[in-house]
C-alpha cells in the first residue's frame, strides 16, 4: 500500500492519456487553455500545448499563473456570479475569454465520444478540463470587460426582483389581517428593488450608450422597464441573428410547419428549450410600454413582445456597427448609406436582379405584406 500513488496523481495520469487519445482522432481543438471550477476542489487548469494539469488553490493566484505560461486564450467551464470577478481580471488582463454557453455541452461531448469511438470517459476534474478543449466552437461564447461588469449586477437585480415578485403572489393568497402587518416589509422590499434596478440600470449605461434605446422606446422614466430592457440587451449580445434573439426568448415566429400542425403533434414534440428570464423581461417590458392589461388582452402580449424585441435588436445591431465604423466607439445612430448597402432594409424590399437592388420595390401582391419581422435579416 505504501507505493501506491495518490488519487490526484492516478486521475491525473488517466487524463493524461486520454488527452493523447483524443490528439490521435484528430478533433478540433481549443486553442487554448481551459479552466474547470469547483466551488469546493482546488481549479483545475489544462494547457494543451505542454500537456499538463495546473491546480490552484486560491482563486487570486489563477491570473497569476495564466500570466506565468503565457496564456492567451482561456475557456471557462461555466460562468457563476461567484467567479465573475475573477473572469472580469482575466479580460482586462487582455486574454480573450470564453465560457461554454450551456453546461450540457460538455456532457454531450463525451457521449459522442463514447458513441462514436468507443471511449468511456469517468468523470473527474481533470477529464472535464481536457474534454472542455474538445467541445464544439458553436457552444464557446466571448465575454469582455463591459459585459462581465454589467452580468453580476444584473443577477442581483434578477434575484431581488424574483423575490419581490414572489412576495406579492404570496401575500395575495393571505387573510387581509396579514396583508396589512406585512405591509412595511413589502416597502421595504419594493424600495430594495427599485435601488437595485438603478444600479443594474447604471452599470449599462456606464458601459454601452443604452440611453437612446431608451427614448426610442419611450421609457425612459420608468426605472423597471429600463431595467428589463438592459437585461434584453446583454442577453441579445450574445445571438448572431434576430431569429436566435426570438428562439432564446421563446417566442420564436411560427413556421409554416408549426402552423400545420395539430395538436396532438404538438403535444408530442420535445418541450422547446429557451431562456425563461429573458422571456419575462420581454413580457414584462412589453406590458409597461404598451400599458397592455394581460389579463384582458392578453392576445396582443406576443405581437407587441416580438415589436418590442425588433426594436431592441436593431438598435445593437446599429451600435455594434457603429463601433466597428468608429474604432473610437460613438453612438449608434442609423448610418448614412444608400439604400442598396443599408442592412435595416428588410431583404424582400431588396429583391431583384442586381441592377436593381436597393430600389424600394412597392408590393403588388393581395393580403397584408410581410412584416420585417418575418424576412431573413
Amino acid at each position: 500500500m505504501s507505493g501506491k500513488k495518490p488519487l490526484d496523481d492516478r486521475l491525473r495520469e488517466k487524463a493524461l492519456e486520454l488527452f493523447r487519445r483524443l490528439e490521435g482522432l484528430s478533433l478540433p481543438r481549443f486553442d487554448g487553455a481551459t479552466v474547470d471550477f469547483h466551488m469546493r476542489k482546488p481549479t483545475v487548469i489544462f494547457l494543451p500545448d505542454a500537456g499538463e494539469f495546473v491546480e490552484v488553490k486560491d482563486d487570486r493566484k489563477l491570473l497569476e499563473t495564466l500570466r506565468e505560461h503565457d496564456v492567451r486564450r482561456v475557456l471557462f467551464d461555466v460562468l457563476i456570479p461567484a467567479k465573475a470577478n475573477l473572469m472580469l481580471k482575466v479580460a482586462e488582463e487582455g486574454m480573450e475569454t470564453f465560457v461554454l454557453r450551456r453546461p450540457t455541452a460538455l456532457s454531450g461531448f463525451k457521449s459522442m465520444v463514447g458513441r462514436k469511438y468507443g471511449l468511456n470517459i469517468p468523470k473527474d476534474d481533470f477529464t472535464d478540463a481536457v474534454c472542455l478543449a474538445y467541445t464544439w466552437s458553436k457552444f464557446h461564447r466571448r465575454l469582455d470587460v463591459k459585459f462581465l461588469r454589467c452580468w453580476p449586477v444584473m443577477i442581483l437585480w434578477r434575484t431581488t426582483e424574483d423575490s419581490y415578485r414572489r412576495q406579492q403572489q404570496t401575500l395575495q393568497h393571505l387573510p387581509t389581517e396579514i396583508r396589512e402587518k406585512m405591509r412595511r416589509i413589502m416597502v421595504e422590499v419594493e424600495e430594495a428593488t427599485e435601488e437595485t434596478a438603478k444600479e443594474f440600470v447604471a452599470s449599462v449605461t456606464e458601459n454601452y450608450p443604452i440611453n437612446q434605446l431608451f427614448e426610442e422606446l419611450g421609457i425612459a422614466d420608468d426605472t423597471e422597464a429600463c431595467a428589463y430592457c438592459c437585461e434584453l440587451f446583454l442577453e441579445s449580445l450574445d445571438c448572431k441573428s434576430f431569429a436566435a434573439f426570438l428562439k432564446k426568448l421563446g417566442v420564436g415566429v411560427p413556421t409554416k410547419q408549426d402552423r400545420q400542425e395539430d395538436i396532438e403533434t404538438r403535444k408530442r414534440r420535445k418541450p422547446y428549450i429557451h431562456d425563461g428570464r429573458g422571456y419575462h423581461a420581454l413580457i414584462q417590458l412589453t406590458i409597461k410600454r404598451y400599458h397592455i392589461d394581460p389579463k384582458k388582452e392578453k392576445k396582443k402580449v406576443k405581437g407587441k413582445a416580438i415589436r418590442t424585441a425588433e426594436e431592441i435588436w436593431t438598435w445593437k445591431e446599429r451600435c455594434v456597427k457603429a463601433v466597428t465604423v468608429q474604432p473610437g466607439g460613438g453612438n449608434p445612430e442609423r448610418p448614412a448609406l444608400g439604400k442598396r448597402d443599408d442592412p435595416f432594409i428588410p431583404a424582400r424590399l431588396r429583391a431583384g436582379a442586381p441592377a436593381k437592388c436597393g430600389r424600394w420595390i412597392k408590393h403588388t401582391a393581395s393580403g397584408p405584406q410581410t412584416p420585417g419581422w418575418m424576412t431573413d435579416r
